[in-house]
């Protein structure tokens, strides 16, 4: 079973407001995002900060939202959250804010994890590991959780696993995520 988690719950703080609600090509970016999910997973669903239930419940059904856990920060608040809600569960996570990405990528992440058996599936580009998109195992997140610390992040994570890296050897505008309203001009 493959879920698809779309990551909201940071705190946009750069940006100047929630993330997942701004447009862009009339379309939220949460949703924007959920849809590159929607071919490959049987549910989607959005991590949200508990600050975010108002928001997100105007935009999307009360099912699809699981709210992070207080005792971790950042995105991997969000996918431990989802992975305690929905334990067997495999997930491709993508923040809100690479709206850009290209489905082909999310498909390839897809394909790999049917064929090849690791913890993680994630794209290097240039020996850089990306964090986002990837696809984790459920088998996986059931250990992460038991031996996080605070202090981790997502990089950090994806490295002590057995990870299954695809190479990407040139600079690609498909892995941008805005973080600022500058990011947005560029």
């Amino acid at each position: 079973m493959l879920f698809g988690l779309v990551l909201c719950g940071g705190q946009s703080s750069r940006m100047g407001s929630d993330k997942g609600t701004l447009l862009h090509n009339g379309k939220l970016w949460a949703k924007a995002v959920e849809e590159k999910l929607e071919p490959f997973c049987n549910k989607t669903f959005l991590s949200i900060n508990n600050s975010q239930s108002d928001i997100y419940i105007n935009h999307f059904d009360a099912k699809k939202l699981i709210k992070d856990i207080e005792n971790q920060k950042g995105p991997l608040a969000g996918i431990i959250s989802a992975h305690k809600k929905y334990p067997v569960a495999d997930w491709i996570i993508i923040p809100c804010d690479m709206f850009d990405l290209e489905n082909f990528y999310v498909e390839n992440l897809f394909k790999i994890s049917q064929i090849h058996n690791y913890d993680t599936f994630s794209y290097k580009i240039n020996s850089f590991i990306e964090p986002f998109p990837s696809l984790f195992k459920s088998k996986y997140l059931c250990t992460l959780d038991q031996e996080l610390s605070e202090n981790q992040g997502v990089h950090q994570v994806i490295k002590k696993s057995n990870a299954y890296y695809i190479e990407i050897n040139q600079p690609t505008f498909a892995f941008k995520n805005y973080n600022s309203k500058n990011d947005l001009m560029q």
